[in-house]
């Protein structure tokens, strides 16, 4: 079992179902932990990426989310574990996208703890390029801050289609000036979706660099759409945008 899948142990919660007095208690948190996670994963893993709620407002103008936020809270009221264990899955197993607007606020209202368990993100963004640069540069510093310590794939996703890759490269290139990539410490993977129909396979030196200096996989994939269920297909590794990946460079690559 991985690490991002983990469920702590602690007193189990105890319900009685409808019936007679004196009919046995049934404690949940005495079921097996493969049986939790599989009930976890079929009530809390979204089949798309999760639009983040801020003080009850949506995050974007469409917030989707594949799970009932009503059982969320029902589950997490119920006990100090089953609360533990359901956030801890909650954040661990869903893919978060964020925007400049509200991303921080939302990582600031989840707590550190929370934030410390996201391991994927879609940093979303767009404009003018000096905008664009201070929405990622803003973003992944809130990251650095606050949710570094289980990020294992961020996905900066470009919605207006006017910024080029080598633009997005050096901008993640520049973080590393005061933000060193090296204490994303499990980070495997970073996906750079461009809206071009043309692979950019000059700028391979740039995606060599920026995967010598985060140590993670980097991806340069073809996408023309925002996210949502018409554009995106299920992979081996989860959901991905249909397209065609332009260039990848892994670090055994650039070592070798």
């Amino acid at each position: 079992m991985n690490a991002g899948n983990a469920v702590p142990t602690g007193t189990p919660a105890t319900l009685i179902p409808p019936g007679a007095p004196g009919q046995s208690a049934f404690s949940f948190l005495r079921l097996p932990t493969e049986i939790r996670l599989h009930i976890y994963t079929l009530l809390f893993k979204s089949r798309l990426p999760v639009y983040p709620q801020v003080n009850g407002l949506p995050a974007d103008d469409r917030a989707r989310s594949g799970f009932s936020k009503g059982v969320v809270l029902a589950m997490t009221c119920a006990n100090k574990q089953l609360s533990n264990e359901v956030t801890h899955f909650v954040y661990s197993n869903n893919t978060f996208r964020l925007t400049l607007a509200y991303h921080r606020d939302w990582i600031t209202q989840i707590g550190h703890k929370n934030s410390d368990a996201l391991q994927d993100v879609i940093l979303v963004g767009g404009g003018r390029p000096k905008v664009a640069a201070e929405q990622l540069t803003a973003m992944i510093t809130t990251l650095w801050k606050r949710a570094r310590g289980n990020l294992r794939q961020i996905t900066v996703h470009d919605t207006w289609g006017s910024l080029h890759s080598a633009f997005i490269v050096r901008q993640l290139l520049e973080v590393e000036k005061e933000r060193p990539w090296r204490l994303f410490r499990k980070l495997q993977g970073i996906r750079i979706d461009i809206p071009h129909k043309i692979a950019p396979i000059s700028d391979k030196p740039l995606y060599d660099k920026l995967c010598s200096v985060t140590k993670a996989t980097v991806t340069a994939r073809f996408h023309t759409k925002d996210w949502n269920e018409a554009t995106l297909e299920w992979g081996p590794n989860g959901w991905r945008t249909r397209g065609q990946v332009w260039l990848q460079v892994t670090e055994e690559e650039v070592v070798n």
